[in-house]
C-alpha cells in the first residue's frame, strides 16, 4: 500500500509557540482489545537486485529484525529479462534477473541463478518473499522492442514502459513458467517455507504497467495462478495489486470474476484468492515548490520527522478503521528500500529524497518509526488520548485543527509498550505537547523498569545531524560514523526503574515535540 497524502502539506510561516498544550493519556492494561495485528511488516521497491548488494543486504537485515512479526518483501521484475554482461545489475526503476529464455530452437531455457540470489539474501535477512509474478521475459513478449530503457530523474514517467509490460506469445509457455518457478522453490526452501509466502501477479494492471486489455490480464493472471497452484497446491495466492484503491471499478470486476468468470486457465468457475491486495494512490497539489527540471523539494518529507509521524498515526487509523468496518487488514506495505552504485546507477548524494529507507547505508528517521511499530506485540490493550483526534476527522479532513497526540499500546507477557505521536499536516512549528501519562491496570506493589525511546529533532533522526554538519559537503568517515549511529533508534533518558503503587499504576509526565514519537517499554520485575 503506497503512503497516501489526504491533501498538500502546507508550509506556511507560523510564529513560534512556546507554551506546552496539556494532554492526558491513560492506558489499561487490565482491558485487552484483543491480538495486535502488526501491519507495517511489509515493504517492496522497484529494483530487486539491490537486495544482494551490501548496503541491501544491511537493510533487509534491519526489516528482518524489526521485531517479532514476520516481514515480508515484494519487488518488481522477478522474470525480467537482462541486457547481456547487464544481467542482474540494477538501474533506476529497472533490474532483471534472465529467468526465462529460449534457444536457437525456440524451446524455454529457465535459469534461477539470480531469482535464487535474491531470496536467498531475504531469507538471510529473516524475511520472506511477496511474490509478485511478471515481468514479462523478452522472449515471450508480443512487442520486444524496445525492451530495455534508462530511466533518470528527469525522465518523462511513461519512459519505463516498454516490452516488459506486454501481452505474451504464448499464454501456455506463460503458465509453464510460472509452474516451474514454483516448483524450483518447493524443492529449493521446502514445501512448508513456500507455502508461508505470499504469492500475486504483476503490478497495476489498470495502468500502463500492462499493455493489454483487462480480459487478456485475467488470462494472464489465471495461467499464472494455476501455474503455482499446480506446483503447489496449498500455496497463498490473491491480487490484483490495482493502482488506486477501487480503481473505478477494476478491483470490483476482478474480484467477480475470480470468484465468479471462468477461468481461462482451467475452464472450471473463479481463480483461487486468499488475499485481496490494491495500492492507495494519493493525489497531492504541492505549493512552495519549483519548475526547475527535475528539483522537486517537496520530497523533502521523505527525509525528515513529518513522514515517521504521518506512517505511525496513519497505520494505527488504518487499522482502526479496518476493524470498524470488519476487514481482515493484514498490511500496510512500504515501497521504499535504498539505492548504492552500480555501473547504471552512481548517484553517492546524501538524502536526496527518493523513497528509501535508508540514504547511503545511513538509516533514515522514518525507519526508527518502524522499528517502534515493530518492537510492539502481544495483544492491544485500552489506551485513550484526550489529543487525539477522532477517527473520522482524521479520515474525511485530515489534521487540519489542533495536532493530533494519539496512544497505541499493547502487552505481551511481562511486557507494555506505549507508541505515543504528535502529529500534524502542516510541516511548521507547534507548541510541544505536555504528556500526563498514566498507565494501570498491573499487579499493584510491583516495580518495574522504564525505557523511553524517542525520535525527535535530536534523538534517532540522521537527517538532522547531516543537516547540522553541512549537507554541501561529503562526509569524512567519522562523521560517517555519526550519521549511522543517529539513524539507530536512540532512547531519551537512561532506563529507570519505576514501582507502581496499591493500585497497579504510576504516573509520569513528559514533553512531546510535533512530529516527535516516543515508546516506553515498561517491564515488570
Amino acid at each position: 500500500m503506497s503512503i497516501v497524502f489526504p491533501s498538500a502539506l502546507a508550509l506556511l510561516p507560523l510564529p513560534t509557540i512556546s507554551a506546552q498544550r496539556p494532554v492526558r493519556i491513560s492506558v489499561d492494561a487490565s482491558t485487552s482489545l484483543g491480538p495486535l495485528t502488526v501491519i507495517n511488516r511489509f515493504f517492496g521497491c522497484d529494483e530487486p537486485n539491490f537486495a544482494y548488494y551490501p548496503d541491501g543486504q544491511k537493510l533487509l537485515s534491519e526489516l528482518g529484525n524489526l521485531g517479532p512479526a514476520q516481514t515480508y518483501f515484494r519487488t518488481h521484475s522477478l522474470l525480467t529479462t537482462g541486457n547481456r554482461s547487464t544481467v542482474g545489475v540494477p538501474a533506476l526503476k529497472w533490474g532483471s534477473t534472465s529467468a526465462y529464455t529460449e534457444n536457437a530452437e525456440g524451446n524455454p531455457v529457465y535459469n534461477w541463478t539470480i531469482v535464487d540470489r535474491i531470496f536467498d539474501a531475504y531469507l538471510s535477512a529473516n524475511v520472506k518473499p511477496y511474490v509478485q509474478v511478471g515481468f514479462m521475459p523478452l522472449a515471450l513478449s508480443t512487442h520486444p522492442d524496445p525492451y530495455f530503457f534508462t530511466f533518470t530523474a528527469t525522465s518523462p514517467y511513461d519512459a519505463i514502459y516498454t516490452g516488459w509490460s506486454s501481452t505474451p506469445t504464448s499464454y501456455e509457455r506463460w503458465e509453464e513458467l510460472v509452474y516451474q518457478w514454483t516448483k524450483h522453490s518447493v524443492e529449493k526452501y521446502g514445501q512448508a517455507e513456500v507455502e508461508s509466502w505470499y504469492w500475486e501477479v504483476w503490478n497495476e494492471p489498470n495502468i500502463d504497467y500492462w499493455n493489454g486489455t483487462r480480459e487478456e490480464f485475467y488470462m494472464l493472471h489465471d495461467h499464472a495462478i494455476a501455474g503455482v497452484r499446480r506446483a503447489l497446491p496449498t500455496a497463498r495466492v490473491g491480487g490484483c495489486e490495482v493502482a488506486g484503491g477501487a480503481a473505478e471499478g477494476y478491483l470490483a470486476e476482478f474480484l467477480n470474476h475470480s470468484m465468479y468468470g471462468q477461468n481461462y486457465a482451467t475452464g472450471e468457475t473463479g481463480t483461487p484468492l486468499d488475499f485481496v491486495s490494491f495500492h492507495a494512490k494519493g493525489a497531492p497539489r504541492f505549493i512552495n515548490t519549483t519548475g526547475a527540471e527535475g528539483y522537486t523539494p517537496q520530497y523533502g518529507f521523505r527525509n525528515g520527522l513529518l513522514y515517521p509521524s504521518y506512517t505511525v498515526a496513519t497505520f494505527v487509523r488504518a487499522r482502526d478503521l479496518a476493524s470498524r468496518q470488519e476487514v481482515n487488514l493484514q498490511g500496510a506495505l512500504t515501497w521504499a528500500f535504498e539505492y548504492e552504485e552500480t555501473e547504471f546507477f552512481n548517484d553517492t548524494t546524501y538524502f536526496d529524497g527518493f523513497r528509501v529507507l535508508a540514504t547511503q547505508g545511513i538509516d533514515k528517521p522514518v525507519l526508527n518509526a518502524h522499528r517502534m511499530l515493530g518492537m510492539m506485540a502481544g495483544d492491544r490493550i485500552q489506551a485513550e488520548s484526550d489529543g487525539q483526534v477522532a477517527l473520522d476527522t482524521a479520515v474525511n479532513e485530515g489534521i487540519r485543527g489542533d495536532a493530533d497526540v494519539g496512544v497505541l499500546a499493547s502487552t505481551d507477557g511481562d511486557k507494555l509498550y506505549v507508541l505515543i505521536w504528535h502529529y500534524h499536516d502542516n510541516d511548521t512549528n507547534f507548541q510541544d505537547a505536555q504528556v500526563d501519562l498514566k498507565i494501570g491496570g498491573l499487579q499493584a506493589g510491583m516495580s518495574a523498569n522504564l525505557t523511553h525511546f524517542r525520535l525527535d529533532e535530536e534523538h534517532s533522526n540522521s537527517y538532522a545531524v547531516w543537516l547540522a554538519m553541512g549537507p554541501s559537503t561529503k562526509p569524512t568517515a567519522e562523521e560517517y560514523d555519526r550519521l549511522v549511529a543517529a539513524g539507530k533508534l536512540q532512547v531519551l533518558e537512561s532506563p529507570t526503574t519505576v514501582n507502581l503503587d496499591d493500585q497497579g499504576t504510576f504516573n509520569m509526565s513528559f514533553p512531546l515535540p510535533i512530529q516527535g514519537l516516543s515508546l516506553l517499554l515498561c517491564e515488570t520485575t
